[in-house]
């Protein structure tokens, strides 16, 4: 971090972005933390506030941080991708990249499916269902809150498990021997209401993706609906064409 050759043919704006770039790539700005003010940089790098605003502005549209109003300019959260074309839980999404996975479990009970959810999990009117919610933490940060809904007769005893560390995809694989296949999600973005809000320690209407959808078995056989409701500042959706039999169909 110094002044910049005026000599040097790249324009100096690239210059102070390709800078602070290599700060962040290295550590010495983390995730969250605030960058020196406009008036700061133009003070250290012996460059117009033009200039300090068009690489500031070029940053943020790069995704590399994030201004806040008032506050001052942050380097961007570390986002994580969500795989469609994939049917994995969010531990593993987690540890494919580097990241410890937790849970907050809010719920876990046996109820009676109603209405949409029998239907949706093609069941009778009054099947026990197991559901669990939980807030899904990523490095103890909130990233998502989860929940699911799984046939009980299909999984008897489920909920004895401890959530708050045990993967739900890794106890359906290893101790159910679920056969994992297929998924179909409907994605939407929503606003954060009070409760979620709360729970993923964001300000009131923050942007939330929400993905909600069945996961059926290589029989096709469905095994759980489920809805996540994640934190719009730290998920991107991944997806890639793949080959479906030709009577399965992206649901709209």
């Amino acid at each position: 971090m110094g002044v910049l050759d005026r000599d040097h043919p790249e324009p100096l704006y690239r210059r102070l972005m390709a800078d602070l770039l290599e700060q962040i790539s290295s550590g010495q700005f983390q995730p969250g933390q605030k960058l020196p003010s406009i008036r700061q940089l133009e003070r250290i790098y012996g460059v117009s506030s033009i200039v300090v605003r068009r690489a500031l502005g070029e940053l943020q549209r790069q995704g590399q941080i994030l201004s806040v109003p008032g506050r001052g300019t942050f380097v961007a959260q570390r986002t994580v991708d969500k795989r469609l074309h994939a049917l994995s839980g969010f531990t593993e999404d987690m540890r494919r990249q580097g990241i410890t996975a937790s849970s907050i479990v809010l719920r876990a009970e046996l109820v009676p499916a109603q209405g949409g959810l029998a239907e949706t999990l093609s069941v009778p009117t009054g099947t026990e269902v197991a559901l669990l919610e939980r807030v899904r933490l990523g490095d103890a940060v909130p990233m998502c809150v989860q929940t699911s809904h799984l046939i009980h007769s299909l999984f008897p005893g489920i909920l004895r498990h401890d959530f708050r560390t045990t993967s739900l995809y890794e106890i359906l694989r290893e101790e159910y021997r679920v056969a994992f296949g297929w998924a179909r999600y409907r994605i939407r973005a929503k606003v954060a209401g009070p409760r979620e809000a709360e729970l993923l320690r964001l300000p009131a209407s923050a942007a939330l993706l929400w993905i909600d959808g069945c996961s059926y078995t290589t029989s096709q056989q469905v095994f759980e609906y489920g809805d996540t409701a994640y934190r719009g500042d730290r998920y991107e959706v991944l997806s890639s064409t793949v080959n479906l039999p030709e009577d399965l169909h992206v649901q709209d």
